[in-house]
């Protein structure tokens, strides 16, 4: 029981680790939370939540390595349990809410920090200006 209890923590953390690393990657930014906080926050659930249903699946129907309890609720057209699935609805939105959430004392170093954060135009425009090339010439050749 203490194995599979540590198993399924762990596969749990390692698939939230996973989508919230692939939808930083896919979809953040360097001022990210700031900027494209709910898009990066809907990729992560929706990965995550996905492969828990597939993951669910293939393990209770395809090689039936487990089975839930009769007590478990499940969804009726693919018969994965609501337990799993309300876990990876919940604690990804609780903590995202508590991540984006304002800190006592931390908010405006926060803020200072990301308004210092470059952009892709600003390290653009800061290399074009190094290589001699004005404003006019950079706006141009990004056309």
């Amino acid at each position: 029981m203490a194995f599979a209890v540590i198993h399924c923590t762990g596969g749990d953390v390692l698939i939230a680790s996973i989508a919230l690393l692939g939808a930083l990657l896919l979809l953040g930014n360097a001022r990210w939370p700031a900027e494209r906080y709910l898009a990066v926050a809907a990729l992560a659930l929706v990965v995550g939540l996905g492969y828990t249903i597939f993951s669910e699946w293939l393990n209770t129907t395809i090689r039936r390595s487990w089975a839930y309890s009769d007590l478990m609720p499940t969804l009726p057209a693919i018969e994965v349990g609501l337990s799993p699935l309300a876990q990876w609805i919940v604690i990804p939105l609780v903590a995202f809410w508590l991540a984006r959430r304002p800190r006592r004392g931390h908010d405006a170093t926060y803020r200072a920090a990301v308004m210092k954060a470059p952009t892709n135009r600003s390290v653009w425009n800061s290399s074009a200006s190094k290589a001699g090339l004005g404003s006019e010439q950079v706006r141009g050749s990004l056309q």
